[in-house]
């Protein structure tokens, strides 16, 4: 290693340790997210909403309404579930602006 290849801070000016590039502010938030339990919940919510949505639409017949007296409670289990998603959902997505906001001002500091 020459001086030439040295910065002012003593490594090569060629290497990067990664640590001194700023993060892409999509990649940021998706990392947030997906590491987030209230995102993780809204997942799960929401595959499992879509399975009881086809169960729903596969099973629909008198004899199964009869056994849930005549209300179709896959549907609207269905339904619920993905409500409970959409809350969740909205729920992490405001959670995940605001610890971005938080390590922004942190680092402008």
């Amino acid at each position: 290693m020459s001086i030439e290849n040295v910065d002012n801070n003593n490594k090569p000016s060629g290497i990067s340790t990664g640590m001194d590039a700023a993060p892409e502010k999509t990649e940021s938030f998706w990392m947030t997210y997906i590491m987030d339990l209230r995102g993780v919940t809204s997942v799960v919510f929401s595959m499992f909403s879509a399975l009881l949505f086809a169960a729903a639409l596969m099973y629909h017949d008198e004899a199964n309404l009869a056994k849930s007296g005549g209300l179709p409670l896959n549907l609207y289990t269905a339904i619920g579930c993905l409500i409970t998603a959409v809350l969740f959902g909205l729920w992490a997505l405001k959670g995940v602006h605001e610890i971005i906001a938080e390590s922004e001002s942190a680092t402008a500091q």
